[in-house]
């Protein structure tokens, strides 16, 4: 799925509501703070917050997406994200491939074909992010067709990379 295919929503008078920017901000803070309590927990808590953590930050993913493209992108990108890192999931869990030999605890939840449920939602938190910072850092405003594939190969850069170094940094949190 590319975002560049929704457009952002126009400003109307100032934005989103005030109501709905306090709900996106509150999920924020409640996210921050459940990772500001990591090192100061361990054991069963220490696993109830990271799957929490990572519960939250995807509903605020799709919370944002909604707010910025609109119905029809957060309708669409949930499922596809979800179903996109279930299946890569899989496919790493019983190939090897891409990401080397893994599997995953059953402390993590309820699992299907090895991986928990909650994993593909820690794909659908990072890759909202990933493609609206690759939409901006890539926008290109000359409309020459050169420009626009170069603008499309940073895009394609900025999303994989930032997929990548997130990633690198949750496999830690997975790990206890």
């Amino acid at each position: 799925m590319s975002i560049r295919h929704y457009n952002p929503r126009r400003r109307r008078r100032g934005g989103i509501s005030p109501k709905a920017r306090n709900f996106l901000g509150a999920l924020v803070a409640l996210i921050i703070l459940l990772q500001i309590s990591y090192p100061l927990i361990e054991g069963e808590a220490l696993r109830i917050v990271t799957i929490a953590t990572v519960f939250v930050a995807a509903i605020a993913m799709v919370v944002h997406g909604h707010l910025s493209y609109g119905f029809k992108y957060s309708s669409r990108y949930l499922p596809i994200a979800y179903a996109f890192g279930l299946g890569i999931e899989v496919l790493g869990v019983h190939t090897g491939w891409p990401f080397g030999v893994y599997e995953y605890d059953a402390s993590l939840g309820v699992q299907l074909f090895g991986v928990p449920l909650i994993v593909p939602c820690a794909w659908v938190m990072m890759v909202h992010p990933c493609l609206c910072a690759a939409r901006r850092i890539a926008l290109s405003r000359d409309t020459r067709q050169s420009d626009r594939r170069l603008g499309a190969a940073h895009r394609h850069l900025c999303r994989q990379g930032g997929l990548v170094l997130h990633d690198s940094k949750a496999d830690h949190s997975f790990d206890q």
